[in-house]
C-alpha cells in the first residue's frame, strides 16, 4: 500500500496510475480512493498520471481524525507533494 505522511503525522493512503501531468482525484463521503479505479485507468491511458487518495478519517487511512477542517483539507493538498515525483502547481 502507498501512504503519504502529512505535516501533522497523518498517514493518507493513495493509489497511483500512469505517468505525465498529475490529475488528483478526491472522493466524496463515504467512499474511498477505490471509487476512482475506472476513471483513473482512462486518465492514465490518455497519458496523464492519476492519483486518488483516501480523505482524512475515511477508508484505508491509518491515522483517524474525527473531524476535518478547511485548514486540514488545504494542508492535505499541500502535503500530497510528498508523493514521489509529484510536482504540483497551486493556483
Amino acid at each position: 500500500m502507498n501512504y503519504v505522511t502529512t505535516a501533522d503525522k497523518t498517514q493518507l493512503y493513495f493509489k497511483d496510475w500512469g505517468t505525465g501531468r498529475p490529475v488528483i482525484l478526491m472522493h466524496g463521503w463515504p467512499l474511498s480512493a477505490d471509487s476512482w479505479d475506472d476513471q483513473a485507468m482512462a486518465i492514465a491511458d490518455a497519458g496523464y498520471r492519476a492519483i486518488a487518495y483516501d480523505r482524512r478519517g475515511l477508508a484505508a487511512q491509518v491515522s483517524r481524525i474525527a473531524a476535518t477542517t478547511t485548514t486540514r483539507w488545504l494542508m492535505t493538498w499541500q502535503q500530497l507533494s510528498n508523493i514521489q515525483g509529484l510536482k504540483m502547481r497551486y493556483w
